[in-house]
């Protein structure tokens, strides 16, 4: 060990020291459970500024840990940070860096790439690099740490040669947590893992380790000094440091800074700023003097710009929303975004903005306050426009996809979250403005209800445990989805006067239901039963206080999807005939006639033919004359009949069929239901 290893391990150690006991292996496993954000690197101009460079070292015993009053800072104006450019990048984007020449480089864990953007020229390539988590950018490589320990260093002017790095996994370490590169000749680059062990990876070597009690979450350099965080403490450390860079420092450690379970920390100038915890804390190292600055969210991860930093603030426990505000070094306001959904996990500046990874949108936009954007082609104001009309949405791969009038497809939402059940409806408030409201399911947890706004698509979580009722945009009604007994609601969901219907029983028969529709004159509602009665039709007054009728198909027959009729019945079906029978089964689209359990059924296409994954996650919707032509290049050329259409689903592919029995298959996936626009228009 050289003097440099024998001095930095010291002072962790006696870092380590200073604090109450704490499980080590406990903290690690914590600590690995819960952290779900990417740290943040400095840049600007597209060139690595932020770094760990330490030619030199120069340790001195620690001061009593400094703890003093904070200083607001003062209001000032503050300007709207908007989007001024997006790219498509790879599945998942994490972390983000920047190198020279204007090149953006992101990690995509789960799509096991990184990408590199040419802002030159708008060009994404993607480099194959199985469990990419962290990444950064230094003078000469980057940086990419793994799910594994393990680390790559990529050459930016040759990114074809990968030298793959297990310095970790050979020596018994862990998961890198965080990177941080340096300024000097040689190009450092330093990393801490889940252990507490601080790396430099050029050589690599392990260069100490923090005893139990201190358990060092982020790293933060530049050009001659090191510190280390204990973000879940609020601790920090100074562990490394050039000559003479600490004459006349009160301190090389503080408490008293925000303690977060996603906390980060960075340098600017001669000022060291620590986020989490809903604020951001700023410690001028040269009087210990602090600011402090609330921010919404709970944590907030920092990157710098020449002039200005940026912070992106977010809020845990699985939500998927941020904030970006724009700060001068004074920890003043300068600029603040709208929510940003999707989960937004890492930031990079240059000299006028900051780049985004959108995870669950696999995207990197550009954000600024003013109409200086890089060298790429702006972002279109109004996408939505560009492609026309909506003409459905759908459940596709646990997401809601749209499908448009230019033929193309687009996501609506992208989470981890299962979500299914789409209906499109003017608005809530009545105000006609154009929405989708769907069902979002959580893991061990209550389905909610979500609402989109489709010309702005914003976001906002309704209420637990409804599901929509598919079949008209000027009705609504709503299948509650949580309690054992079935219970609907019918009319605005938040108003004052909503009747809620409990459907006990019918003809004394427990039922449970699975869908709603409407009739043709969204005067009755219809409901499919499940469970001990399955595939049966119920017939429900809204203005009444329960289920009025039942109506069951023959001996061994089932319904498995109900709609609005189209073409002058009450409502129309998928009929499922006959389970018990010998001869092979027959797939109908029939409608329903009359009332009162006195239904009479008459088919209306024959569509035993179609290639059927299945019929337990059927749904059904018209489609009102639609046409549709596939392309080869996966996009639909949409048309109109002049006679009744549908969609069908079995829960895999999806069918536009007419009255004739005619039928088309979609060109994509569609799980979880489908609802079509009536008000389309196909220009």
């Amino acid at each position: 060990m050289n003097d440099l290893d024998r001095l930095l391990s010291e002072s962790l150690k006696g870092a380590g020291d200073s604090y109450l006991p704490r499980n080590a292996v406990a903290a690690r496993e914590e600590f690995a459970a819960r952290r779900k954000r990417r740290f943040v690197w400095q840049l600007s101009g597209g060139v690595a500024l932020a770094g760990a460079a330490v030619a030199a070292a120069l340790f001195f015993a620690s001061a009593e840990p400094l703890v003093r009053d904070e200083v607001e800072p003062g209001p000032m104006e503050v300007a709207a940070l908007d989007i001024l450019t997006r790219f498509e990048v790879g599945e998942e984007p994490l972390a983000i860096g920047a190198g020279k020449d204007f090149r953006l480089w992101i990690a995509s864990r789960e799509g096991g790439s990184v990408s590199r953007i040419d802002l030159n020229t708008g060009d994404v390539e993607k480099i194959d690099l199985p469990g990419a988590n962290e990444i950064v950018v230094g003078a000469e490589n980057v940086w990419v740490s793994g799910e594994a320990g393990n680390y790559l260093r990529i050459n930016e002017a040759m990114p074809e040669i990968v030298d793959d790095g297990n310095f970790v996994e050979n020596a018994g370490g862990s998961q890198l947590l965080d990177l941080a590169v340096g300024g000097d000749a040689e190009g450092a680059a330093w990393a801490v893992d889940l252990d507490g062990c601080v790396w430099e990876l050029t050589t690599p070597r392990e260069v100490g380790c923090s005893e139990p009690g201190f358990f060092p979450t982020d790293v933060a350099t530049d050009a001659d000094e090191a510190w280390i965080l204990d973000s879940g403490r609020g601790y920090a450390r100074q562990v490394n440091a050039d000559e003479g860079v600490n004459d006349d420092r009160p301190s090389d450690y503080y408490e008293g800074l925000p303690s977060s379970e996603f906390g980060d920390m960075t340098i600017v100038g001669n000022s060291l700023w620590v986020s989490g915890s809903g604020r951001i804390v700023t410690v001028d190292l040269e009087t210990s003097e602090r600011r402090n600055l609330e921010i919404d969210g709970d944590y907030a991860d920092l990157a710098v710009g020449p002039e200005t930093v940026w912070a992106l603030a977010g809020w845990a426990d699985g939500d998927q929303r941020a904030r970006v505000y724009e700060l001068s070094h004074d920890l003043e306001v300068i600029g603040i975004s709208d929510i940003l959904r999707g989960e937004p996990s890492d930031l990079v500046a240059d000299a006028n903005g900051v780049w985004i990874t959108i995870r669950y949108r696999n995207e990197v936009i550009y954000l600024s306050r003013g109409e200086t954007a890089p060298p790429v082609p702006p972002v279109v104001e109004d996408e939505a426009a560009e492609r026309g009309d909506v003409v459905m949405v759908f459940g596709k791969d646990g997401d809601i996809w749209a499908a448009y009038a230019d033929g193309t497809i687009g996501a609506l939402t992208q989470t981890p979250n299962e979500e299914a059940f789409p209906v499109l409806i003017d608005s809530l408030d009545g105000t006609g403005s154009g929405a989708v409201i769907f069902e979002r399911g959580f893991e061990g947890g209550t389905p909610k209800l979500v609402h989109i706004d489709l010309s702005t698509l914003e976001e906002q979580e309704l209420v637990d445990g409804y599901r929509p009722a598919a079949g008209s945009p000027d009705e609504q009604a709503w299948l509650g989805t949580s309690a054992s007994v079935p219970t609907v609601v019918v009319g605005t969901l938040f108003s004052d006067g909503p009747n809620v219907l409990t459907i006990e029983d019918v003809d004394g028969e427990p039922v449970q239901l699975s869908q709603l529709a409407w009739d043709a004159g969204s005067t009755f509602l219809y409901g499919l039963t499940t469970g001990k009665s399955p595939g049966s039709v119920v017939e429900i007054d809204p203005e009444g206080d329960g289920a009025e009728a039942i109506q069951r198909p023959q001996e061994g027959a089932r319904y498995t999807a109900v709609a609005p009729a189209d073409i002058g019945g009450t409502i129309t079906v998928i009929r499922v005939c006959c389970d018990d029978a010998e001869g092979p089964m027959t797939v109908e689209l029939g409608e329903l006639i009359g009332s009162s359990g006195s239904m009479e059924y008459r088919t209306i296409a024959d569509l035993s033919d179609l290639p059927w994954a299945g019929f337990d996650d059927m749904t059904l919707t018209p489609a009102a004359g639609l046409s549709a032509m596939p392309n080869e290049d996966g996009t639909v050329t949409w048309g109109t009949l002049d006679a009744s259409a549908w969609v069908v689903s079995d829960g895999v592919r999806g069918f536009l069929v007419d009255d004739s029995g005619e039928a088309r298959e979609l060109p994509w996936e569609i799980h979880g239901g489908i609802d079509v626009n009536e008000d389309r228009n196909l220009r």
